[in-house]
């Protein structure tokens, strides 16, 4: 069985989904950020979703971090691919757990972030 996802951003970068096999999709729609133009409608989205899937919604403090000796910015392809990564059943870790832990190995160790960091992960039960 499969479940209908609709969604829009209002500004706010993609989020992440995982199916079930690992792979991953960006969610995002283009479009002003919310509260910039009064009544704006905003165009919304929709995608079937497997159950056992997960979507990941993270601020920006998340993946607008820099690491390495040469300071790479880490980006939103970054962040996909540690979402996509922090996918293990039997670690003791949570999966958000798991991601911002390789967000700071990433940055060195370093353990605090320059912003707010914010990491929501809803799984689609079977």
């Amino acid at each position: 069985s499969t479940r209908t996802l609709r969604y829009s951003a209002a500004g706010h970068h993609p989020a992440v989904l995982i199916t079930p096999d690992g792979q991953s999709q960006r969610l995002g729609v283009p479009g002003l950020m919310i509260g910039v133009v009064p009544d704006m409608q905003y165009e919304t989205h929709a995608v079937q979703v497997k159950p056992g899937s997960r979507v990941y919604l993270f601020s920006d403090g998340l993946y607008e971090v820099r690491g390495g000796e040469d300071k790479k910015l880490l980006g939103l392809d970054g962040i996909a691919r540690i979402i996509r990564e922090a996918n293990c059943a039997t670690c003791s870790n949570t999966r958000a757990q798991q991601v911002i832990q390789s967000v700071h190995d990433y940055r060195g160790g370093e353990m605090e972030f320059d912003d707010d960091v914010s990491l929501l992960e809803a799984e689609f039960a079977d």
